[in-house]
This record gives structure tokens, C-alpha cells and sequence, in this order.
């Protein structure tokens, strides 16, 4: 994960907004930095069992891989929004608390009026964590206050 901050860094296009499913994103893709080929072994190797064990019979096709960028005087967060996939995969690239403060993915819908009307938010992460959802469920980046959050994304779509 340190590596690909690394490298997302020196390789990195970071001066436009790119627009995931009309979403705007400081980002850049793996391919970028040359790094595609290795996520993809990797989201083989790791993620692609978790998801057909929570999910039987989805075998999934990632369609886009990319790292995002969220700095207090940049990018600080994303609205909420769905994504176009049937599951996303978002790796903590970082660590919260001693590279940045702030930040997190909240859900919106992961409420239960009356009964918990609370919020999902994940925010308390360690570098490597994998956090995986429908990608049709609504949430969003929450603002980074100070430093430098990285997450890596990938879509997956059947």
C-alpha cells in the first residue's frame, strides 16, 4: 500500500477532477502507474473468493481500478452517490489519525428508521483494510481535515 501511494505520487496526473459514473474524482488509474497487471492478480487471488463466498453464483468482472486523493485544501470528500457496479472494493491505502484526520465512507441507507436511525460510517481503518458494498447502496466520502487520505478502488461489474 505504501509503495502505491508512492508511485501515485511520482507517476501520478493528479491536476484534473475525472468523472466516475458522474461522479467527480481527484484520481488516477492503475494503469497510470503501472501497477494494473499486479492489482489484478491480487483482487484474484483475495478479494474475488470473499465475494463469491458472501455472494454465490455473482461472478464478478472488474471493470475500473483507480486511487483517490483526498486532501483538506483539494479534494476533502465526495458527496453521496451511487456507483455503477455491482460491488465496490475500497482499500485504506493509509492510516487515519497519523497520515490524515478525518475522512472515512459514510452510508446513508444503512438505516433502519426507528429502530436505528444512526448512519453506517467506517472510518477507523488499518493500511490494507478492505471494505466491500453494493455499489447501489448511497454514501460517501467524508472530509478529510488535515493531510493526505489514499484509498484504491476497484468496480466490479458481471
Amino acid at each position: 500500500c505504501q509503495q502505491l501511494v508512492v508511485e501515485g505520487e511520482h507517476k501520478g496526473d493528479w491536476g484534473r477532477l475525472n468523472k466516475h459514473d458522474g461522479v467527480p474524482l481527484l484520481d488516477i488509474g492503475m494503469t497510470q502507474i503501472g501497477f494494473h497487471e499486479e492489482l489484478r492478480a491480487i483482487l484474484e487471488a483475495y478479494v474475488m473468493p470473499m465475494q463469491e463466498a458472501l455472494l454465490p453464483g455473482l461472478e464478478g468482472l472488474f471493470r475500473k481500478h483507480y486511487m483517490v486523493r483526498y486532501r483538506a485544501e483539494e479534494q476533502s470528500s465526495v458527496s453521496p452517490h451511487k456507483d455503477n457496479s455491482t460491488i465496490t472494493v475500497n482499500v485504506a491505502l493509509n492510516r487515519p489519525g497519523q497520515d490524515f484526520e478525518g475522512g472515512g465512507v459514510q452510508f446513508e441507507e444503512w438505516r433502519i428508521p426507528l429502530l436505528h436511525p444512526a448512519t453506517c460510517r467506517v472510518n477507523d481503518t488499518k493500511i490494507g483494510w478492505l471494505l466491500m458494498h453494493p455499489g447501489l447502496l448511497a454514501h460517501e466520502g467524508l472530509r478529510v481535515t488535515k493531510g493526505t487520505r489514499y484509498i484504491m478502488v476497484s468496480l466490479v461489474q458481471p
